[in-house]
């Protein structure tokens, strides 16, 4: 489970409601904040699972 938390913020449902992100809409927002940190462990995540992967392969 992340342990990013994505509060109810304005900024995110305005965002949906486009089709965007809080990225998109507003850069330095607290919402867009929030989405950078969750796409940051996310990626950790996905990495760490490649590399553990890839030893098993390897073994």
């Amino acid at each position: 489970m992340s342990p990013v938390v994505i509060h109810r913020l304005k900024v995110h449902r305005d965002a949906s409601r486009g089709g965007q992100s809080a990225q998109e809409l507003t850069v330095d927002s607290k919402g867009a904040a929030e989405i950078s940190e969750l796409w940051a462990w996310l990626n950790a995540e996905l990495l760490q699972q490649d590399k553990v992967a890839t030893m098993k392969r390897s073994a």
